[in-house]
């Protein structure tokens, strides 16, 4: 798994210096999401944010939440998303 997040961060994204990084995925994931975070910052990354996902609580919003908050994105998605660099997203 260490050498699949080095790998991600290396080659598959290309993460520089100075950059900002936003890492998503589900939190079943959690562990390959730590090992990439590392490798980002080892890479020289200026900020990595982490987004973890959740099938249930997917549902729940879905089913419970107002309609006009259904699909809007989080907070520092649309506030900081001008300032993001690379996006790692893990299925």
């Amino acid at each position: 798994m260490e050498n699949y997040a080095e790998l991600a961060v290396k080659v598959g994204v290309n993460v520089q210096p100075g950059q900002t990084v936003v890492v998503m995925g589900p939190i079943a994931a959690a562990d390959l999401i730590r090992l990439i975070t590392l490798h980002v910052y080892k890479a020289g990354a200026h900020n990595v944010h982490v987004e973890y996902n959740d099938d249930q609580l997917s549902k729940i919003k879905y089913l419970h939440a107002p309609e006009e908050v259904g699909g809007k994105l989080s907070t520092f998605l649309c506030v900081e998303s001008t300032s993001i660099d690379v996006f790692l997203i893990i299925p």
